[in-house]
């Protein structure tokens, strides 16, 4: 028996075209033959640079690409008269012309038999193949081929089976075209497939397998198997290079805005304390407070919690935390970076009156499925990916439920007796995602909800009362890019859905028990519908450009069931828009800015953004909100940044509640501006200190009255002290000395109660943040006397930070349903200094 087999592994070049190659233009002269050598990368096979310029050829014009030649018409070596099962190797090296047929034939290395040898001579030059092609030219080449004596392979008569497959160690890539040899063999058993699966039939008893894979070290296993046993392995074979051509660069986005922290990988997943939640990472950040310790809802530089947005890929979400507790409402896997802007935003995010939060999605792995899934003793959840490279499509599935609440809710209701109060607390999340290539653009389906449920269970007594509140939203948006105009094109369409509702309970007595029962509910319900396009492109090697334009169209409502009331509820009050909001309204906005570097040393950035907000019926506001940054670098480790811009928002409540946000626009638009200065300092490799110092007037701010609640439980009980009749403010500082701020007033019946007014700071090392708390309150009658500076508590950290705001003694609120409105042209300021410890390789 024989076997020839081809290693297609190409050595030389020849070339007939000596006066290209020599760059000779006379048509007189002599050709002679120019051999060069061929190298193979990645790519496949191709000349180097130099050599394509010796042949005239040009490496940029992909002329230096060689197709190697393939066997078409093989001619096996027949064993000589005398010596049939001799096993033999004869290595010859082929001279294969430009037409495909062997023109000269030599041994590199002979057999041990010599007739072996002049066998496969005589045998070689019927050998047929398609020619080889240089830029599509065909070409002669000189390749190995190898002519191997191989007697026949007993095949068992046993039916034990070794089934399984060959992967890449480190990223489990399958491995097509995998030679397994058993217990030594010069043929291989058998070769793996395009899915990197074998199947290979042995005798019972022990096997060596020698796997040989293209790039990877050849690897020995032993196996040991039963009469009759199929047997199933993985192999994983390690690569020899890891694409020893890719170069990975690796480096920061390129800086326009003046304070933007971009976290990504490691950052996200492993800071300490944030259980692997990318989005806990921003309650770290330096000037990120809390409204109470605990609570993960951030407070970004001592403005309004609602006046920070939260943004997923340019949509809108209400939230990022469940139960303003928990995890973040979006899944870990879908996450790639977190980009945090908390003073300054750019004009892409619009109507917002403090910071902004964006997550980028992750893109869609496209190699093969991947799959995670857990469980803990605070939650459980899982993620799916699949591609299918058929049709250039990826679907993804997520989804978490915490039972966290469950089990502080079954700990705290164990302690009591049957007949008392009962805790219940829940929330779930999902997330689900297809993507498609569509030509060089690529369009995505993404849908995402949360839902958070805690509340208190009457007692078992006659008439008393319990409580609920329930959380929901859902998104669902189509968003495609494509290259336009020699741009980044972007289109998109968001359905959203959300919904707020307070329920309430009470045990009846129906003369043969006590019993829980439903009494109604008081829902704010909220559906949108907003559509947004942007395009960037860079215009000059000095100058970018960014357009784009959105629209929002509101419809909210609320629902009154049962004995349900609003909170604060008055007799008086059945007419108050803000206690049972119904609104129809239409946000729209469009942008523009560009990036310029008139030098190397300088990036200035402005914008413009121009929003309409339209109310049914027939009111309307407009906002014209100019922005600008700037950063100019002194050395090659300090730099120094400064931004403005005017910004505006409709009025809130502490947080984001469904409904209120739109039906309170009747009272007009909140309005400030923010400015900021700083300084970045690369001290050495690893280590980067950066300043910033803020000032953010408000020249307009609306604010819920929340005493109108507060009185309404106070009638009935359910207050002790008046907290208007203490005094309760709150200034952070982290500089050591820093001196305590002044809290902010309401003039009026109620002066003891100045809103808070938090500065915060985070700090630490971006990989590996973590530091100690301490706090202080100041209980002396002096910080409860009306109009005394309110002293608050201290946190140190490695970074420092002071933050404050207040209003001017002499704005009077001007009460206005359920709000009180502080006009004026500084009604609010906050400032402080934050200076960033960042560390990291």
């Amino acid at each position: 028996m024989f076997l020839s087999r081809a290693i297609p592994l190409a050595l030389a070049l020849l070339s007939a075209s000596t006066a290209l190659a020599q760059g000779v233009p006379s048509a007189t002269s002599e050709p002679r033959a120019v051999e060069v050598d061929v190298h193979t990368t990645d790519a496949g096979q191709a000349l180097s640079a130099e050599d394509a310029l010796r042949l005239g050829l040009s490496p940029d014009a992909g002329d230096t690409a060689l197709v190697p030649p393939s066997l078409t018409a093989d001619a096996p070596a027949a064993w000589p008269e005398g010596l049939e099962g001799t096993p033999g190797e004869v290595e010859l090296e082929l001279l294969v012309d430009v037409e495909g047929r062997v023109a000269e034939a030599k041994v590199t290395r002979a057999a041990a038999e010599p007739r072996l040898t002049d066998a496969a001579l005589a045998a070689a030059p019927s050998l047929r193949f398609t020619p080889a092609t240089l830029g599509g030219t065909p070409v002669a080449v000189r390749l190995p081929f190898v002519y191997r004596f191989t007697p026949p392979v007993q095949v068992p008569a046993a039916d034990t089976r070794l089934t399984g497959e060959v992967r890449a160690r480190g990223t489990r890539r399958p491995l097509p075209d995998a030679a397994l040899f058993v217990d030594g063999a010069l043929q291989p058993a058998a070769t793996t497939d395009a899915q990197g699966l074998f199947t290979v039939d042995v005798s019972p008893g022990s096997h060596t397998l020698e796997v040989r894979a293209p790039g990877h070290a050849t690897t020995t296993f032993t196996e040991t198997l039963t009469q009759g046993q199929t047997l199933q392995v993985i192999y994983r074979l390690q690569p020899r290079e890891v694409n020893p051509y890719e170069t990975v660069v690796r480096d920061e986005r390129p800086r326009t805005e003046v304070t933007r922290i971009s976290l990504h990988e490691q950052e996200l997943r492993e800071v300490p304390g944030t259980l692997g939640d990318p989005f806990r990472v921003v309650m770290l950040m330096p000037g990120v407070g809390s409204l109470a310790s605990g609570i993960s809802y951030p407070v970004v530089r001592g403005s309004q919690p609602a006046a920070t947005g939260f943004f997923l890929d340019g949509v809108r979400i209400p939230m990022l935390y469940h139960l303003l507790l928990g995890p973040a409402v979006v899944h870990p896997d879908f996450i790639d970076t977190v980009d945090f802007y908390p003073g300054t935003p750019p004009v892409q995010y619009g109507r917002v009156l403090g910071g902004a939060v964006e997550g980028r999605l992750s893109r869609p792995r496209e190699d093969r499925m991947h799959f995670t899934a857990y469980a803990d003793l605070l939650n459980a959840g899982g993620f799916i990916e699949q591609p299918f490279e058929s049709t250039g499509t990826s679907v993804s599935l997520a989804g978490r439920f915490s039972y966290s609440a469950l089990l502080i809710s079954l700990a705290a209701n164990a302690l009591q007796n049957s007949e008392a109060e009962r805790l219940r607390a829940g929330f779930w999340d999902y997330q689900a995602r297809v993507e498609q290539k569509v030509g060089k653009g690529r369009l995505r389906l993404f849908a995402l909800g949360s839902s958070d449920d805690v509340g208190i269970s009457p007692e078992l007594r006659a008439e008393a009362d319990g409580a609920g509140v329930v959380s929901r939203f859902h998104r669902i948006d189509l968003r495609g890019t494509h290259p336009v105009a020699d741009g980044e094109g972007e289109v998109g369409i968001t359905l959203g859905w959300d919904g707020l509702g307070l329920t309430g309970e009470r045990t009846r007595d129906t003369g043969g028990g006590l019993f829980r029962e439903s009494v109604g509910e008081y829902g704010l319900r909220q559906a949108s519908i907003a559509a947004r396009a942007g395009w960037r492109r860079t215009l000059t090697s000095s100058l970018d450009l960014a357009v784009g334009a959105d629209v929002e169209h509101r419809r909210s409502a609320t629902t009154l069931t049962g004995t349900a009331r609003p909170p604060g509820w008055r007799p008086t009050d059945a007419t108050d828009p803000l206690k049972q909001p119904s609104a129809l309204a239409t946000f729209s906005g469009a942008y523009a800015s560009a990036t310029w570097k008139p030098s190397g040393t300088w990036v200035v950035t402005p914008g413009l953004r121009v929003d309409a907000y339209h109310l049914v019926p027939g009111m309307t506001f407009t906002a014209v909100e100019p922005r600008l940054s700037v950063r100019h670098t002194l050395t090659d480790t300090l730099t120094l940044k400064g931004g403005a811009g005017l910004y505006h928002q409709p009025p809130t409540v502490l947080v984001h509640v469904p409904a209120v946000d739109t039906a309170s626009l009747r009272y007009g638009l909140q309005s400030g501006a923010q400015f900021d200065v700083g300084a970045e300092w690369k001290a050495f490799e690893g280590l980067e200190l950066s300043a910033d110092a803020y000032f953010n007037p408000l020249s307009r701010a609306v604010e819920f009255d929340l005493m109108d609640a507060v009185e309404n439980r106070r009638r009935r009980g359910g207050l002790g002290e008046d907290p208007a009749t203490r005094r309760r403010g709150a200034a952070h500082a982290e500089a050591v000395g820093c001196a305590p701020h002044r809290g902010q007033q309401r003039p009026g019946p109620h002066r003891g109660l100045p809103a808070r007014a938090p500065g915060t700071s985070r700090a630490g090392d971006r990989r590996h943040a973590g530091a100690a708390r301490r706090r202080r309150f100041d209980d002396s009658p002096a910080a409860h006397r009306p109009g005394a500076p309110a002293v608050g508590h201290v946190r140190r950290r490695a970074a420092l930070a002071a933050e404050g705001h207040g209003v001017p003694m002499d704005a009077e609120p001007v009460r206005a349903g359920g709000l009180r409105r502080a006009p004026g042209a500084a009604a609010r300021r906050q400032h402080g200094l934050v200076v960033v410890l960042s560390a990291g390789r």
